[in-house]
C-alpha cells in the first residue's frame, strides 16, 4: 500500500465520520460506520503493508524503535479492551447462549466459563489478530 492510499483512506474515514479503521493482514482495509463494518475497495493487505501503516501512524521509522515500543502499545490496547469488555470484538462476535450452543469442544467449555468469570475476549485471545510482542 502506498502512502497516497493511506492518506486517501484516512481522508475518506474523516469525511464519512467512521468510528474506526481496521488494517489486518489477509483482507482489504475496513471501516466501521454506524456500527457496521465495510470492506474498502483496496487490495488485500500484506504483513509489509500493515507494518508500514503501523509505523506511519505511530511515527516509528526505525524497526528497532518500533519493537521496543510494541509491548507498551499492546498493553495499552489490552487495557482498553478489558475496560470496555472487549467492545471492539463484540461488534462482530456476539457471545450469546445461541452462539455458545453451536460451539463444540474446548471453545464451548472455555466460553461457558467466561460467563461466570470477569474475563473478557482479550484475556484469552491475545495474539489472534497480531502476534504477541516479546516481553
Amino acid at each position: 500500500m502506498s502512502q497516497i492510499n493511506l492518506n486517501q483512506i484516512l481522508s475518506f474515514a474523516a469525511q464519512k465520520e467512521v468510528s474506526d479503521i481496521h488494517f489486518q493482514v489477509g483482507i482489504p482495509p475496513m471501516v466501521r460506520h454506524l456500527g457496521q463494518l465495510y470492506l474498502l475497495k483496496y487490495p488485500v493487505l500484506t504483513e509489509a503493508d500493515t507494518l508500514h501503516i503501523g509505523r506511519t501512524l505511530a511515527k516509528y521509522e526505525d524497526e528497532e524503535k518500533f519493537k521496543k515500543e510494541r509491548l507498551r502499545l499492546a498493553e495499552a490496547v489490552w487495557t482498553e479492551f478489558r475496560a470496555t469488555d472487549s467492545a471492539n470484538c463484540r461488534t462482530c462476535h456476539a457471545m450469546t447462549p445461541e452462539v455458545l450452543a453451536q460451539q463444540k469442544g474446548a471453545a464451548r467449555k472455555a466460553h461457558e466459563g467466561r460467563f461466570a468469570s470477569k474475563e473478557t475476549c482479550i484475556d484469552c485471545h491475545k495474539g489472534v489478530a497480531h502476534e504477541e510482542p516479546e516481553s
